[in-house]
């Protein structure tokens, strides 16, 4: 996700209008930023700090949307992982039984009796 930074996350201002937020919002933004109201005019006075514009942008519906792209990649890939081991089980299951229904030595007591070559004890 360090990659999908924006490197201008653009100004303060329209960070804020973005979200929807109002000159008179600083006290929300303010304890959302976890700084004081004054430093909060002071940002749409002389510009934020990029820090707290990417937290804005995070916000965002552009922040969204990268987010939810990442979210919807990350899953995708879990389900193709996921399809491809439960195939490689399945191929592997298949390989071990094998062995099983082409040998007679495996067998404890003989071939099953519906088998033609249990017949050999009747053709005496």
């Amino acid at each position: 996700m360090l990659d999908r930074l924006p490197s201008d996350p653009g100004s303060f201002e329209d960070l804020l209008k973005g979200l929807g937020l109002k000159a008179s919002d600083t006290v929300r933004i303010a304890r959302a930023l976890d700084v004081s109201e004054s430093t909060v005019w002071r940002w749409k006075r002389a510009g934020a700090p990029k820090i707290a514009r990417l937290a804005a942008w995070w916000l965002s519906c552009a922040g969204h949307a990268g987010w939810n792209a990442e979210m919807h990649n990350r899953t995708n890939l879990a389900l193709q992982m996921s399809d491809s081991l439960w195939c490689e089980g399945k191929a592997l299951r298949r390989r071990l039984d094998e062995p099983k229904r082409q040998s007679t030595s495996l067998r404890a007591y003989g071939p099953p009796a519906n088998e033609p070559s249990a017949n050999y004890r009747t053709q005496s």
